[in-house]
């Protein structure tokens, strides 16, 4: 997973309309808490081999077991299958 450069506007915009309301109401809700820290979507093929996006929140270096870095944050939403996660 990278950081895009495609806004979370663009990214909430094109979602299914089964979950756009809920996506975008969560979004809202979450924002000012983390208002302070960066938001930005993350993009790209995660474990299991699924694409996926996310909108992460708060972004933090962190050492994997093997000893390479990977940029992550802290609180992320995204849309799966079968539901949204956060």
């Amino acid at each position: 997973m990278q950081r895009s450069d495609r806004s979370i506007d663009d990214y909430l915009a094109r979602l299914d309309d089964s979950v756009r309301d809920d996506m975008s109401t969560l979004h809202t809700v979450i924002s000012p808490v983390m208002d302070d820290l960066d938001t930005v979507l993350y993009t790209g093929t995660f474990r299991g081999g699924s694409d996926q996006e996310i909108i992460g929140c708060g972004a933090q270096l962190f050492t994997r077991p093997k000893e390479t870095e990977v940029d992550w944050f802290i609180v992320g939403l995204a849309v799966q299958r079968n539901c949204i996660s956060s």
